[in-house]
């Protein structure tokens, strides 16, 4: 009696999973080549990012606040800076 030969499953595999030829990444010629090298918005040109964390509560607040005033976040973020300035008796320079 002969054994029957048992089918590869495997067959092809290692040529499938590793092409031959290396494939390069499509690219987008517009694309800029990195974030860094991307412009600024001519709205954010010379300005500062500031950060900063609020639990959820105050957060939806403000975005119920902006929606219902139609004032956006941003603005109603500078008018609160603004307002703490005033406070502090430093000039309301935040635009």
């Amino acid at each position: 009696m002969t054994k029957a030969a048992k089918a590869n499953l495997f067959r092809g595999f290692d040529e499938k999973a590793a092409p031959s030829a290396p494939v390069a990444p499509a690219t987008d010629p517009e694309a800029p080549a990195s974030h860094a090298a991307a412009p600024r918005q001519r709205s954010r040109q010379g300005k500062k990012v500031v950060t900063y964390y609020l639990d959820p509560e105050p957060f939806t607040q403000l975005k119920v606040l902006s929606a219902k005033t139609g004032i956006t976040v941003q603005e109603l973020s500078l008018e609160a800076l603004n307002l703490l300035f005033e406070r502090h008796q430093v000039s309301r320079i935040a635009r």
